[in-house]
């Protein structure tokens, strides 16, 4: 498995995913395992090039991204804690919410 290398990104694709978490994505830690989980819920019917967007920005990163419907949703999930890391150096993400913390990373 490859970790997730912020390197390999240009600054628009950062912020591409910044930006999607911001609006669509959450934190999950395996309950079972001690795994990390980036779950974004995009609509089905309006975001299939989102999620293919964020699928390729992900593969140029390292990591694989697993898309499946759910309701009325494709969720997207990256398992990374170094994703987890990377979007929690611009974003306090809590049960009350998100906050953009840090505009210069």
């Amino acid at each position: 498995m490859t970790k997730f290398d912020e390197s390999r990104l240009t600054e628009e694709q950062r912020g591409y995913i910044i930006g999607l978490f911001l609006g669509d994505g959450s934190f999950n830690r395996g309950k079972k395992e001690p795994r990390f989980f980036v779950r974004f819920a995009l609509d089905a019917k309006r975001d299939e090039d989102i999620a293919f967007r964020l699928s390729e920005i992900m593969n140029n990163a390292g990591k694989k991204t697993n898309l499946f419907l759910w309701q009325s949703n494709i969720i997207a999930k990256v398992c990374s804690k170094e994703l987890v890391t990377f979007i929690q150096n611009y974003i306090t993400y809590d049960q009350k919410g998100k906050t953009f913390e840090n505009c210069e990373g």
